[in-house]
This record gives C-alpha cells, sequence and structure tokens, in this order.
C-alpha cells in the first residue's frame, strides 16, 4: 500500500461496474460463505450494541462514544469483506483491525457518516413527536376553551393534521440524510488505501459525489429498501429472524461497495471467490462461480 492512493478520477479509464452488477457479484459472495459473512456483521452489530448499552448512563456523552468507536468498526468490517472478496478466509479479527492500524484516519473518514446518522436519529425522533404531542395537548386545549363537540373535532383535525405534515417532512428529510451517508460510507473503505491519512479518504468519497452521484443514489436507495424488507421478514419470523436478515443485508452491502469502489478506482474486477477451505471448489459440482463475468475493458 506504498503507492498513491486511487482516486475517483482513475475510474474513467477502469470498467464502470453497474450497481446491480456489483449487488449480484456480492449476492454470489454472499451465499458462498454465508454464515462467516454473516458473523462478522452480526459481531459488529453486536459490539455497538454493547458500547451503546454500557453508555446509555452517560446520558449526552454516550453518542461522542459511539463517534470514536463505530467509524473504526465500519472500517474493519469492510477490511474483513475485502479479504473475503479476494478469496481470502474470514477472519472476525479484522473487525478490530483499525484500531491498531488507521484508527484516528478512520475515525476521520467517518465523521460524516456518524454525524449524518445523529442528526437523522434527532429528525426521527421529531418526526414521532409531532405525531404524538399535538394528540395529547389537542384534548386538554379544547375542554380548556369550552368547545363544543364540533369545534373540539376541528381543533383536533387541524392539530394533528399539521403534526402529520410535519411528520412526513421528517421522515423525507431522514430519507433523504440516509441515501447521503452511503455518499461518505466510501471513505471508509478508501481509508485503507492511505491507512496515514483520513483527509485523503474523504476526498475520495467526495470524488464519487461528483462523478458517480445517481449511481450511488441507486446503491442507496435499493439498500434503504432492502434493511427495510429485511427487519420486516425478520419482525414476521418471531422477531428473532431480524438476527439473521438485518446482518446479512448489512454484509451484502458492504461487499457490493467494496466491487464498486475497486471497479470506480480501476482495480481488477476478477475476484476468486472459494475460500472455506484449501479443498474448495475440488470437487466441482457445488462450486461457486467466480463473479468474472464483469471485467475491465482491454487497454
Amino acid at each position: 500500500m506504498s503507492q498513491s492512493p486511487p482516486t475517483a478520477a482513475d475510474a474513467t479509464a477502469a470498467a464502470d461496474l453497474g450497481v446491480i452488477d456489483a449487488m449480484r457479484m456480492g449476492w454470489r459472495l454472499l451465499m458462498a460463505d454465508f454464515w462467516m459473512l454473516w458473523l462478522l456483521a452480526f459481531v459488529k452489530g453486536a459490539v455497538e450494541l454493547g458500547v451503546g448499552m454500557a453508555t446509555c448512563c452517560l446520558c449526552c456523552l454516550a453518542p461522542i462514544v459511539g463517534f470514536f468507536v463505530k467509524p473504526p468498526l465500519m472500517a474493519g468490517l469492510f477490511r474483513g469483506v475485502a479479504r473475503r472478496v479476494d478469496g481470502g478466509p474470514v477472519d472476525v479479527g479484522d473487525l478490530f483491525a483499525a484500531f491498531s492500524v488507521c484508527y484516528w484516519p478512520s475515525v476521520l473518514a467517518g465523521l460524516p457518516v456518524v454525524a449524518i446518522d445523529g442528526l437523522a436519529a434527532i429528525i426521527q425522533n421529531v418526526g414521532q413527536n409531532c405525531i404524538r404531542i399535538p394528540i395529547q395537548i389537542a384534548a386538554p386545549l379544547a375542554e380548556e376553551m369550552g368547545a363544543s363537540d364540533e369545534e373540539t373535532a376541528v381543533v383536533l383535525f387541524g392539530i394533528i393534521a399539521v403534526g402529520g405534515l410535519l411528520a412526513v417532512l421528517a421522515t423525507a428529510v431522514g430519507f433523504a440524510l440516509a441515501a447521503a451517508r452511503f455518499f461518505f460510507q466510501f471513505a471508509l473503505v478508501a481509508v485503507w488505501d492511505s491507512p496515514d491519512s483520513g483527509v485523503e479518504a474523504l476526498k475520495t468519497a467526495v470524488g464519487f459525489v461528483r462523478t458517480r452521484f445517481w449511481s450511488v443514489i441507486g446503491l442507496a436507495v435499493l439498500f434503504i429498501l432492502l434493511e427495510i424488507a429485511a427487519g420486516l421478514v425478520g419482525l414476521l419470523a418471531c422477531v428473532v429472524g431480524i438476527l439473521i436478515t438485518v446482518p446479512a443485508v448489512t454484509v451484502w452491502y458492504y461487499i457490493t461497495m467494496v466491487y464498486l469502489y475497486r471497479s470506480w478506482t480501476g482495480r481488477p474486477l476478477v475476484q476468486p471467490i472459494p475460500a472455506p477451505g484449501p479443498d474448495a471448489g475440488a470437487a466441482g459440482g457445488d462450486a461457486p462461480v467466480p463473479p468474472s463475468d464483469v471485467l475491465p475493458p482491454e487497454a
């Protein structure tokens, strides 16, 4: 990794891998080693949850603690996924590699993602209160005004309608923020190309905003919808299913990001899939097909 990190501009000479192609390749890889890749995302989520629960008593300090923990974990998951993309075995220890290799650069590279997550959480809370609070105050207000049943109904309808409109606006803003964070999450992939500089990683991510805007928006929308679907399916599966579906969608998204990043920065796209053991694929038949159907153009 001594060479200078690639930038978004370098992608012009490389294969322009589409989002759907990257998702298809990512799905194939996920199915080739499902449980180990699922474990990576599950452990990441468990650590984040544990940190959140351990710091919940700190109230307003809990988000600050998360700011110093979440970005290195996200960068670590990208590293573990990249190792698997290259045909290597899954190593849960990769999740914590950024803490020793590029801790502060990963914290800096993850700053926009964590900030957007925090802002989205605030807006989501506001949206929920826009419905709950008006209902709580409408009836007592109408009684205090000595209004008739008809007037009370009008007051209730008006307050709830305004609250509902604000809730819809808050939801729309939250959805837009969720899509925007996808741009900056590329910085946590790029940080491994410049482990000494989070600024360079952020520059690469910003470059994708300029050159790959609609592709990243499409990626964001698709995976937001998949996350919602995974949550619903998990709830229907006696709630416990969330422990399977949500980490699976998460790691699928990370794999897709790695494929797109490598394509858009001029990296080779032919990656060996076999990994669970040295004899993987030797017997043939059920061996997964390498994702070699998307190649960079010949010079």
